[in-house]
């Protein structure tokens, strides 16, 4: 499983390099305002978006576009719900050993 993980992960870097992004573009950046109504989160989120979107129109990105962006994110903010591991993979606890035994176990959400 660690093994596919990272491969996605490579596959990701591979397809973003394709398209010369200057830059990294993390999930997290643009999911994490959907988990929160955290400031710092929602700028980190929609400067995640800009860049990215405003790379696809080549660097002619325009403030009517930002309002546009904000106007299609907000209704999106603080409506998840963040889930603990424990209720969603069965055999967690084989998973947490395994990510542990990797150096991933930051990416465990856990209760404890």
């Amino acid at each position: 499983m660690v093994e596919r993980i990272r491969h996605l992960e490579e596959q990701l870097q591979g397809t973003l390099k394709e398209f010369d992004f200057p830059f990294q573009v993390t999930y997290e950046d643009l999911t994490d305002f959907e988990y929160t109504d955290e400031d710092s989160v929602w700028s980190t989120s929609f400067n995640a978006w800009t860049r990215m979107l405003s790379t696809y129109v080549a660097n002619n990105w325009t403030s009517e576009d930002a309002k546009l962006l904000k106007d299609m994110m907000h209704p999106m903010r603080n409506t998840r719900n963040i889930s603990h591991h424990e209720d969603v993979i069965q055999n967690y606890q084989e998973v947490f050993e395994a990510l542990r035994k990797a150096g991933m176990g930051g990416y465990i959400r856990s209760r404890s």
